[in-house]
This record gives C-alpha cells, sequence and structure tokens, in this order.
C-alpha cells in the first residue's frame, strides 16, 4: 500500500568523501520492508532542476527505526540535491511509498544470501543487513562490496565493525570492478544462495552476465539499478 506524509529534514551528514545521509522525520503510520524504496518530494527547493522537485531513493535505515528514515547519495550540483545539502534543518518534504516488490528478505529464507554492491549500490543493503541483525535472523549474509576508491566507500569502517560484531555477517570489500574471483569469494556453492545485485546500470548488467557464465540460475537473483541524478 502507498502511503503519503509529510516530513522535515532532522540531520545530514557526510559518510565518504562525495556522499552524503540525509535523515527524515518518520510517520508512525510509514511502514516499509527493508531493501525498499521511497519518493522524496521537496515541495520549495532552493534552487530550480529541470528535473523537478521530486526523486526515488532506496532507504537506508532500518525498518525497526521508527523515529527516522534515511536515504544516502552521492553530490552533484542539481537544484534538488543542493536543496536537500543546503536547507535549514525542518526543512519541510514529503515522503512517498514504500515502493518496490522484491529487493528484501522472503519470511522464512533460509538459504545463505549474498549482496553485490557497486558504489552507491550499497544503501538498500544497509537497511537489509541492519534489520537481519537487529532480529537475529538466523541466515548468513555476504556483502560484497566494490568502490572505485576507499575515500569514496560509503559506510565501510562501520561496516567493518559489523562483521567484527556479528558471526553470520561477512564482509568483503575491493576497490576496482567486480569480476569472477571476486564474486566466487563469497561463497562455496555459487548456485546455492540467493543473490541480491544493486548498483549503476553498467554494473548490475556485468554482474548478472557474470553470473550467468558462473551457472547462477536467474531466478536466484534479485537486482536494482541506480541511474544518476
Amino acid at each position: 500500500m502507498t502511503f503519503q506524509a509529510n516530513s522535515a529534514i532532522l540531520d545530514r551528514k557526510k559518510v565518504a568523501q562525495d556522499a552524503m545521509e540525509v535523515s527524515f522525520r518518520r510517520s508512525p503510520d510509514f511502514n516499509f520492508e527493508a531493501g525498499q524504496y521511497s519518493q522524496i518530494i521537496i515541495p520549495e527547493l532552493l534552487y530550480s532542476d529541470p528535473r523537478g522537485n521530486s526523486r526515488l531513493f532506496s532507504i537506508s535505515s532500518s525498518s525497526n527505526d521508527k523515529e527516522r528514515l534515511c536515504i544516502v547519495f552521492r553530490e552533484s550540483r542539481s537544484g534538488y540535491k543542493r536543496t536537500l545539502i543546503e536547507s535549514s534543518l525542518g526543512h519541510e518534504i514529503v515522503i512517498k511509498g514504500p515502493f518496490g516488490k522484491d529487493f528484501f528478505l522472503p519470511k522464512g529464507l533460509s538459504r545463505p544470501v549474498v549482496f553485490v554492491a557497486g558504489g552507491i549500490g550499497i544503501t538498500p543493503f544497509l537497511s537489509l543487513t541492519n534489520f537481519a541483525i537487529e532480529e537475529k535472523l538466523a541466515l548468513q549474509i555476504t556483502l560484497l562490496y566494490a568502490n572505485k576508491s576507499k575515500d569514496s566507500a560509503v559506510y565501510l569502517d562501520e561496516l567493518n565493525k559489523m562483521a567484527e560484531r556479528n558471526r553470520n555477517f561477512v564482509l568483503k570489500s575491493k576497490l576496482g570492478l567486480i569480476d569472477e574471483e571476486f564474486l566466487k569469494s563469497g561463497v562455496n556453492n555459487l548456485k546455492d544462495v540467493n543473490w541480491y545485485v544493486a548498483g549503476p546500470p553498467g554494473m548490475v548488467e556485468k554482474t548478472l552476465i557474470l553470473l550467468s557464465d558462473l551457472g547462477v540460475d536467474k531466478d536466484n537473483i534479485r537486482k536494482e539499478r541506480f541511474t544518476g541524478y
């Protein structure tokens, strides 16, 4: 069910060299599954934007966080993003959603899962991983996280600490492109896990081809493409 509610900017912080996290007040009536996304509408932009006053963002906070809803994005000079970054705390926005019907952890899932994130594609996995840990799900999660540089890697230090504290969560990170060797490092049997892939369209398409070449059934893969804005 799609829901729409008035909200406001609660906080913002830089989480990588060129990435920001923005937190919004969460309405008690806004329910979502970890891994879903929402539409963030800014009724009053500080700067004009030819693409308008709304964008779609994966929700990076856990669905268990009842106080706030967080998004993470790469900085740019668009009027929309400049408004998110520069407006005063308390600036009014509208949250609409949630959206996304299959990029979440099905109830009762017991097979291991592998998350493959390229750059800013990490955002839905932040929500999914935090939720799984908070709920103490008996689920083995491996996160394969690739970035152009360490400075551009969102929440890499925090993810490393999460992996140290939780034996059911394994993090493997690299700088550069995702390849077969990196994918095979995630699990012993690639065909016996559920795969989740998120990142820029080119990265997602290449990863799908690699997984197909490795014999992974497409029905065991869920994907989400992040386009620039």
